[in-house]
């Protein structure tokens, strides 16, 4: 997990985001995926979408901060993970 409180704010276009950080991902068969978690001061509306097969969430968390992550899998891992445990992650991250 990469926490970066400016990420969501300075990243531009996610689809263009998230194809740079597939061909990154793409290097590295030992890696099956990045979870980017941001942080800031405000109110959210909760979202959850896929894009491509990949995750975005977005929450309001307390105290005013609300949280955005981004998962991006590496379809070329050596190792996938199941679809369970991906349920388990997302359920995870959204309750708490």
């Amino acid at each position: 997990m990469i926490y970066d409180n400016t990420f969501f704010f300075t990243c531009g276009e996610p689809i263009h985001v998230i194809n740079e950080l597939e061909n990154l991902l793409a290097k590295y068969k030992n890696i099956n995926g990045v979870i980017i978690r941001g942080k800031f001061m405000g109110t959210i509306e909760p979202l959850t979408a896929k894009i491509k097969q990949h995750i975005y969430i977005q929450k309001y968390q307390y105290d005013s901060y609300a949280e955005q992550y981004l998962m991006v899998w590496n379809k070329d891992a050596n190792y996938t993970i199941d679809a369970e445990t991906v349920i388990k992650i997302i359920d995870s991250i959204i309750k708490y």
